[in-house]
């Protein structure tokens, strides 16, 4: 199991596959940025 760290207090674990390269990571957070953001909106984190 594998993790990326989005953020403060959030993390994606991958289950599987093979360990996310440092361009990997960096096209997750860019990905996840509306998510946090939302998360960030409603005070979830």
């Amino acid at each position: 199991m594998a993790g990326v760290r989005l953020g403060e207090g959030v993390r994606l674990l991958l289950d599987g596959g093979r360990t996310p390269s440092a361009e990997d990571v960096q096209a997750v957070l860019a990905a996840a940025a509306p998510l946090l953001a939302v998360l960030e909106e409603r005070e979830l984190i």
